[in-house]
């Protein structure tokens, strides 16, 4: 959905050694023309002065980056981040695919809530929770949970999905449970659960 909204008349010009991976990456009749530049490198990188960390829990709580694709320090200022904390990146207007370290076990009420540009997220194997909210209103185009994960709160999921919707919803073997409204209006085709789910919410799915 990079030109989504764009008028019909748009011009997009790239670096003349790429034009075919553009117009192989970019929707059918974008008009891609040459630049007549050479592919640079951006300058732009994430750094841990980026994000507001909570030293004694380990927790990220809030990002004042302007990096959209990121991944996430696995430690700042030497301590291992282990949580990302309630509300970290709500409404962030600039995360767009995050990748979250290994090591951190649990992703807090309405962490990447309302996000307008989220549409991939990279869960870590040591994943134990995701809260309340945590990807309410994200439009993600894929979700892969990972094994190890135990619960998937209440309304986790809630309208988090773009117009490239997964189509099976795999729970983990690993999950115990899953919240009301975790993936309500998703409208999955098919929907695999592992065999230690004790409990689903009311309108899970």
């Amino acid at each position: 959905n990079v030109f989504k909204n764009a008028s019909a008349d748009l011009v997009v010009y790239v670096p003349s050694s790429q034009i075919d991976a553009y117009t192989a990456a970019l929707p059918e009749g974008t008009n891609i023309q040459s630049s007549g530049k050479k592919v640079v490198a951006s300058t732009l990188k994430v750094t841990e002065k980026d994000f507001a960390f909570d030293k004694e829990t380990g927790a990220i709580t809030g990002y004042t980056g302007k990096v959209g694709c990121f991944t996430i320090p696995a430690k700042i200022g030497g301590t291992p981040v282990k949580t990302i904390g309630k509300n970290a990146f709500f409404k962030n207007p600039f995360v767009a695919a995050v990748t979250i370290p290994e090591g951190v076990e649990s992703i807090e009420q309405s962490a990447f809530a309302a996000p307008p540009m989220l549409s991939r997220v990279n869960f870590p194997s040591t994943l134990k929770t995701i809260g309340k909210g945590a990807f309410n209103g994200a439009k993600l185009d894929r979700l892969v949970l990972p094994e190890g994960l135990e619960i998937i709160g209440e309304s986790a999921f809630h309208t988090a999905f773009g117009l490239n919707k997964p189509g099976v919803i795999v729970i983990p073997s690993t999950v115990t449970e899953i919240g009301a409204k975790a993936f309500s209006s998703h409208k999955a085709e098919r929907v695999v659960i592992g065999e230690n789910v004790q409990t689903i919410g009311s309108e899970a799915f």
